[in-house]
């Protein structure tokens, strides 16, 4: 599981509601991570938190894109990731 750095406000000003489906895009650069899609969440902080246990050990900065379906918006943060304490990291020598 990632921690998650920065804040998500700007998403949460547009609101998630349980019913809502939201498609999360986690990506570095012109690399797509991770691409995702979440109901029966309610909040962007929760959707994020479950894009950084899917992420593992990937760490440093990478732009969310979150788009709302039932909700009728999107919009993308950069967001600092690291590994949650205890999580093992490989070294490549």
């Amino acid at each position: 599981m990632n921690t998650m750095i920065n804040t998500m406000k700007g998403y949460e000003e547009s609101g998630i509601n349980r019913g809502d489906v939201i498609f999360a895009t986690a990506s570095r650069g012109t690399e797509t991570l991770a691409q995702v899609r979440f109901s029966g969440v309610n909040s962007a902080e929760e959707v994020i938190r479950r894009l950084g246990r899917i992420l593992g050990t990937v760490q440093g900065m990478i732009t969310v894109t979150l788009r709302n379906v039932s909700g009728g918006w999107s919009g993308r943060r950069n967001v600092y990731i690291r590994p949650a304490e205890g999580c093992q990291l490989e070294l490549a020598l």
